[in-house]
């Protein structure tokens, strides 16, 4: 399965230090977590719903990161989103405690009828991932 993840340079990783430092809609400070979209065109919208931006004002130094979850990787999927964020942070973080799986596909909460992939670093296949730039 391919994914998407648009990152400024410098956090253009897979390491989930940011979500790590700050937390995220599906994970609480100190868990790591990779946000990634089924879809570019998905990407870029969440980017620019939290920078707060026009799209053309996009920060040049922004990398596109094409990302390979091989498909003999099992992935949970969620089909529902949680009422609140609150609800969405626990989910991620019962998620990612039980360390069955190394992708939980989620819909967006931006666009429901896409989905992002969220990504478990500390997951035993995590090594199996394969990410290139754009």
């Amino acid at each position: 399965m391919r994914v998407w993840r648009l990152a400024h340079g410098r956090f253009a990783t897979l390491d989930g230090e940011g979500a790590r430092l700050y937390g995220g809609r599906w994970n609480p400070v100190g868990r790591r977590m990779v946000y990634t979209s089924e879809h570019l065109s998905l990407a870029l919208l969440e980017v620019i719903v939290h920078l707060e931006l026009p799209v053309e004002m996009l920060p040049p130094d922004y990398v596109k990161l094409e990302i390979e979850v091989p498909e003999r990787l099992r992935v949970d999927i969620l089909t529902s989103l949680p009422k609140s964020l609150a609800a969405m942070v626990e989910t991620g973080r019962r998620w990612l405690d039980a360390n069955g799986c190394v992708a939980l596909r989620v819909p967006s909460v931006i666009l429901g009828e896409e989905n992002n992939l969220l990504i478990n670093p500390s997951h035993p296949d995590f090594g199996e991932i394969k990410v290139g730039r754009r």
